[in-house]
């Protein structure tokens, strides 16, 4: 298997912002499409007390967007994927000798948690996992906002894809 992709929903009331409630039916319908259990909340950790975190700058233009202006879900993994780069050229991370994005990604987990406009200057943190040294982690922010929570883990050097 290439990919495998579990999608959480939420019905947000466009008025408030907050999720609501799903209707019964509704939860039957996506049942019906579901292959296993999937946690109702999904937890991704904010960097540890006296955690070292690399901050990369980045300002959303037009090209990031959806058709209303928000950030493309897409793009936050670019914005995530371009701090990593950043963070590795100035020799930040402990544990990546190599450029991790030449490693084979194992799994890759999103949160989003607010949205992102065209125009709205972003800080992406990014820290290494003290646990586990194949994984970094990433917060972006806008402002003190938690937009999006991401965590990549790699697999370990020396395995070769056999695609």
């Amino acid at each position: 298997m290439l990919v495998e992709t579990e999608r959480l929903a939420v019905i947000v009331d466009t008025a408030t912002g907050k999720s609501q409630e799903i209707p019964p039916h509704r939860k039957q319908l996506l049942q019906e499409f579901s292959r296993r259990d999937v946690p109702l909340v999904i937890a991704l950790p904010s960097p540890p007390e006296n955690q070292k975190c690399f901050c990369y700058e980045l300002k959303v233009t037009t090209s990031d967007t959806d058709q209303l202006y928000h950030v493309n879900q897409a793009y936050w993994m670019k914005f995530c994927m371009d701090c990593a780069a950043e963070a590795f050229a100035q020799g930040f991370f402990i544990h990546f000798l190599a450029d991790p994005f030449n490693s084979l990604v194992k799994e890759v987990k999103l949160l989003y948690k607010a949205e992102a406009l065209a125009g709205d200057t972003l800080s992406v943190l990014s820290w290494e996992s003290r646990d586990q040294m194949d994984t970094l982690f990433f917060l972006v922010k806008k402002g003190q906002t938690e937009c999006v929570a991401c965590s990549i883990q790699f697999y370990k050097p020396g395995i070769q894809s056999h695609l």
